[in-house]
């Protein structure tokens, strides 16, 4: 049985301007420059448009997406089409966010559009850009600049069909309460919709430096912290571990994303879920250039592999939705 797809997500390309110690697009297959073909993106923008796929994902698993060339015709090209229930969400340090780009991203939006902008650095602490981003706080600025820049922008637009703007935090242990707090009240003022801390306890790329990570008690800390938080930015807050490491229990045998959804990494390689583009995936298979999106999902729905190598350690929350309907299949 072939089963409808619900999501694709593109990792557009290998390229990044930045340099994060902790960034799992760091670690795999480092010094590759691979990126999707700008053709294909059209291609696959005109075949989700006539497929009407509710949910369109433009990743930065590996690199900075807008880098690429084709990724701004690509969301104009899937905002072009009828649907109205299809959204599109991107993923972005920010630093190459711009009014055409702000412009485009609340153009004719539908419900559930959104942008997760990835800044690990509060704006108090600029050496912590330079630390964690690799990279030049002058890029810091820009970024906070472009924010602003497109929450002033979505606040023109109508508001039956919002641009929902997240910014992603990933704690470390040079982050102070202090400067989250200032952090939290720059951006909600801002008009910036979610904040969304992560706490990463495991390693996340083979090379990561341990000086990334949080042990659990800091992570507890962390919350009891940031819970206060929610009074400063009216409920905008939220909190999330992640990369938990696997569990024990019993054997999985299906995988709800395997039949519903595609992703599509800068090399062409194809597979069921972000996690597992990665290199040690033993079942991976290579799309072509011809093939349809019916025709990857027809093959992806062969696919086997076992759910404990690939939900525990990158979503605990798939992880038992995977047990879930493991057991009431039984």
């Amino acid at each position: 049985m072939i089963f409808p797809l619900r999501k694709i997500e593109v990792q557009p390309t290998r390229r990044c301007n930045l340099n994060c110690p902790p960034c799992i697009g760091k670690g795999v297959n480092a010094g590759r420059m691979d990126q999707i073909p700008k053709e294909r993106l059209l291609q696959l923008a005109k075949e989700v448009r006539v497929l009407d796929i509710g949910h369109v994902v433009i990743s930065a698993m590996y690199g900075e997406p807008l880098l690429h060339a084709g990724v701004r015709p690509f969301i104009r090209c899937l905002k072009e089409g009828p649907s109205e229930t299809q959204y599109i969400g991107l993923h972005t340090n920010g630093t190459l966010l711009n009014e055409q780009t702000a412009e485009l991203l609340t153009s004719d939006n539908r419900r559930g559009d959104y942008v997760h902008i990835h800044l690990d650095a509060p704006a108090a602490n600029p050496d912590l850009y330079k630390l964690v981003h690799g990279a030049s706080p002058c890029l810091q600025r820009k970024t906070l600049s472009a924010i602003e820049s497109l929450t002033n922008k979505k606040s023109q637009k109508p508001k039956a069909a919002p641009l929902c703007i997240r910014i992603v935090c990933l704690l470390s242990p040079r982050h102070e309460i202090s400067d989250l707090e200032k952090m939290v009240l720059e951006l909600t003022g801002m008009g910036v919709d979610k904040i969304r801390f992560s706490a990463p306890i495991t390693p996340i790329a083979a090379d990561s430096p341990e000086s990334c990570f949080i042990t659990s008690q800091q992570s507890s800390d962390f919350i009891r912290a940031l819970a206060g938080l929610n009074a400063l930015s009216k409920g905008k807050v939220e909190f999330s571990k992640s990369r938990i490491a696997p569990q024990p229990g019993k054997v999985f045998s299906r995988c709800f994303v395997k039949d519903s959804a595609l992703v599509i990494g800068p090399d062409g390689k194809l597979s069921p879920c972000c996690y597992t583009t990665f290199p040690g995936f033993p079942n991976k298979l290579t799309a072509q250039p011809e093939e349809s999106l019916l025709d990857l999902a027809r093959r992806m729905a062969g696919l086997e592999f076992d759910p404990r190598q690939v939900c525990p350690p990158c979503s605990r929350d798939d992880h038992e939705r995977n047990r879930a309907a493991q057991e009431k299949e039984i």
